[in-house]
């Protein structure tokens, strides 16, 4: 009994109906454009060093990297690299007045970046996140020269990379 209501049931199901979809159907799309997000570039940029004169020799203070963007500090990057070692600068080292950033590298900030700080070459380069993305803007960067020993050395510069 039970196997002539499973066959009963099975033949009252209804069948699929056919339909006219196909996948292979060719569409065109009229009209309109196909753009991408373009996150902008840091602009406004400046670096300056900070130096102190001990008996007539600069001795590296800090370096001041300022900027502007509209986008929020959240999404600024600032990094700092020497040879092989690289660091992000925190949020907290960076400062926003309206749409212009300011961040003031002393040479502790420095030092707990790249933890050696006894001259030489260091790339700082800016560029900006869009907000809520991983997408990142084309970056500006600057070269900061330490003289030896903190200055002890030769001058320090900070300067636009071409």
């Amino acid at each position: 009994m039970v196997a002539a209501l499973t066959v009963g049931g099975v033949l009252l199901v209804p069948r699929p109906a056919s339909t006219d979809a196909a996948f292979m159907d060719q569409e065109v799309a009229v009209g309109g454009a196909l753009t991408a997000a373009k996150v902008a570039r840091p602009t406004g940029a400046s670096c300056t060093v900070q130096t102190l004169n001990i008996l007539l020799v600069d001795v590296f203070q800090s370096v001041t990297v300022t900027w502007t963007s509209p986008y929020p500090l959240a999404d600024q990057i600032l990094i700092v690299a020497n040879g092989t070692q690289s660091g992000q600068v925190p949020g907290t080292s960076i400062t926003q007045t309206g749409s212009t950033f300011k961040a003031v590298l002393t040479t502790g900030v420095l030092q707990t970046l790249l933890s050696n700080l006894l001259g030489g070459t260091s790339t700082l380069t800016l560029a900006h996140r869009l907000p809520g993305t991983d997408w990142t803007s084309s970056t500006l960067s600057y070269t900061l020269k330490i003289g030896g020993l903190l200055g002890l050395t030769g001058p320090s510069s900070c300067t636009l990379t071409p």
